[in-house]
């Protein structure tokens, strides 16, 4: 459905329907689809139960929502999985990453890395690998070990202009 229509919530309604109907009660997946429009610079997007991504504009710093849009695919089927949509210009980021990033403990209070975190270590970087080699090196830091305790994935990716 992504690639015949492009279109992101009528890939997650479908991704949904297909979970509920192939899946044991009680199991879902959290996830994150964003179609970007390279001749408009528009990002139409779902955030389904994952809530774990930043926009980091070229000029500006990074913001998150924090919280996800829908909840998790497998959940109910009755739910619709609208897109929203930025408007993306050259230069901007979009930095999606894992729970494992966000909720990494550290310290002797075991205080969760958080998305406040992530927005100050993006604040201070400007490419997408830089973004990527910043996170992981400031949790592991956080964290006092590169032996993490949980799935921990960073992408990173970069509009760089319209195509004509």
């Amino acid at each position: 459905v992504l690639i015949r229509e492009g279109d992101p919530s009528a890939a997650v309604d479908a991704v949904n329907a297909y979970v509920l109907s192939h899946s044991a009660v009680n199991r879902f997946i959290s996830l994150w689809v964003g179609v970007l429009d390279s001749t408009t610079g528009q990002l139409a997007f779902v955030d389904a139960g994952h809530g774990h991504w930043a926009f980091c504009r070229a000029q500006g710093t990074p913001e998150s929502e924090q919280v996800a849009g829908h909840p998790p695919v497998g959940i109910d089927g009755e739910t619709r999985f609208d897109a929203a949509v930025v408007q993306c210009e050259p230069g901007d980021r979009i930095v999606i990453m894992t729970d494992g990033v966000v909720e990494q403990p550290g310290g002797e209070e075991q205080e969760q890395f958080g998305m406040e975190r992530v927005l100050e270590v993006l604040s201070k970087t400007e490419t997408p690998s830089a973004d990527v080699a910043g996170l992981h090196t400031a949790v592991c830091a956080f964290a006092s070990t590169d032996l993490l305790d949980d799935d921990t994935t960073i992408a990173s990716f970069q509009f760089v202009g319209r195509e004509p």
